[in-house]
């Protein structure tokens, strides 16, 4: 199986007006990864993007991403996109949560959102990687990649998922979410 990675070029990325003149840049990736980041960062140029821009920005949100990517791929992806956060910035993460889905497949019903963080699905034929993202793991990483972790807490969200007879049903799920502060240089020392 080859490591899946992110890039650091923007397949395409398109701007959401902001209504402040110079408005800093919040760049958002990942699946309704703007509509989230519009949320998370008011004032701020949100900038959605396919892949890991080049530019650097205040902040960084990377959605439900991460778990299609080995580990070493994901401390990778975490350490390009830090270095793209600004000093003082933000880089926000939020992955589907492996320990909430472990105790959910030890319900008589558990929901089958817990099979698909853990073991992935098909998709055209190719199997898709994933990984499983715990909150001390993700705040590990985190803090590799030179950020001071802020706030650390599961989310209770729904997931649309195709059922076995074709039907879309909302499905429950926890995410974990993860919000990092990039040092200074001063505050390192």
């Amino acid at each position: 199986m080859c490591e899946n990675t992110l890039s650091s070029a923007p397949l395409s990325a398109t701007t959401k007006p902001s209504e402040l003149a110079n408005a800093p840049r919040a760049y958002a990736i990942g699946e309704n990864a703007g509509e989230i980041a519009s949320h998370l960062f008011p004032g701020h140029e949100v900038i959605e993007c396919d892949n890991l821009p080049e530019e650097p920005a205040q902040r960084l949100l990377l959605n439900c991403c991460l778990q299609y990517l080995t580990y070493g791929a994901g401390l990778a992806a975490l350490q390009t996109a830090g270095a793209l956060v600004l000093p003082g910035g933000e880089l926000h993460v939020i992955v589907p949560s492996a320990d909430w889905a472990v105790r959910e497949l030890m319900k008589p019903e558990p929901s089958p959102a817990a099979e698909f963080v853990l073991y992935g699905k098909q998709w055209r034929e190719d199997e898709v990687y994933h990984s499983g993202w715990t909150i001390p793991r993700l705040r590990t990483f985190i803090s590799r990649c030179g950020f001071i972790v802020r706030e650390a807490r599961a989310l209770d969200a729904a997931w649309t998922l195709r059922g076995p007879d074709g039907q879309e049903r909302e499905e429950p799920i926890r995410l974990n979410y993860v919000v990092g502060v990039k040092a200074n240089v001063s505050d390192r020392e």
